[in-house]
């Protein structure tokens, strides 16, 4: 895929509305009184990320007049199925991580679904389907960054910081500190969050770089 510099402009909107909003959603959290509720009780955080993403994909969508995207049924169901899969691999990779096996099943379902919609759901709309399990198998592979396009090279950091940031987060349960903020799978869920903060930063001043840099040819050029 092409990348234009008004598509990098609408792409380094979308990450500038992801640091915003995402900030935003644990301050309402945190103002409701459901901080440590996150994963545990319906928050609805979920929802509220998914309309996120299909809102910035709407905008990145009309922006592009020449992406050639088919929106048939056949493609949306293997979008639906292939986000299924991931939540299923998250689902099974945090009990293997050390996440309760036959307790605490909503919480880890919750882990699996919001690690899905901040890795997997973005990759669907912006890319395709088949995409997904490409970029996920690309984690540790840094040599392959040169032979992608920078629309791949996001989300496969994207991917990167959430997983860490998750990863990260998990550090904080075994410590006998008996803090709230502790409990499966809040540290977790809100590293995978931070983790996608600072992707998004990381991107938006990639593409705010990149952009100054076609301002400079282009008066070169001229």
């Amino acid at each position: 895929m092409d990348i234009s510099l008004e598509t990098y402009k609408v792409l380094k909107f979308n990450n500038l509305l992801t640091c915003l909003y995402l900030p935003a959603v644990v301050y309402l959290l945190n103002y409701s009184g459901q901080l440590y509720n996150l994963g545990k009780e319906r928050t609805y955080v979920e929802y509220i990320l998914i309309a996120a993403e299909f809102w910035k994909f709407f905008r990145f969508y009309r922006s592009q007049k020449n992406l050639k995207r088919k929106f048939t049924l056949g493609n949306i169901v293997k979008s639906i199925l292939t986000c299924g899969a991931v939540v299923l691999i998250f689902h099974v990779g945090a009990i293997l991580f050390g996440a309760p096996f036959l307790t605490e099943q909503y919480e880890t379902l919750f882990f699996a679904v919001l690690l899905t919609v901040l890795t997997a759901l973005p990759v669907c709309l912006y890319l395709e389907s088949d995409y997904v399990f490409t970029l996920f198998s690309s984690i540790m592979l840094y040599d392959e960054m040169n032979q992608i396009n920078p629309l791949e090279e996001y989300f496969l950091w994207n991917i990167r910081s959430c997983l860490f940031g998750s990863w990260l987060g998990a550090v904080l349960i075994p410590l006998d500190w008996n803090r709230p903020y502790q409990e499966w799978p809040i540290p977790c869920c809100y590293g995978a969050m931070a983790g996608c903060f600072v992707g998004n930063a990381y991107s938006f001043m990639q593409y705010a770089a990149y952009g100054q840099n076609e301002k400079r040819r282009s008066k070169c050029r001229a």
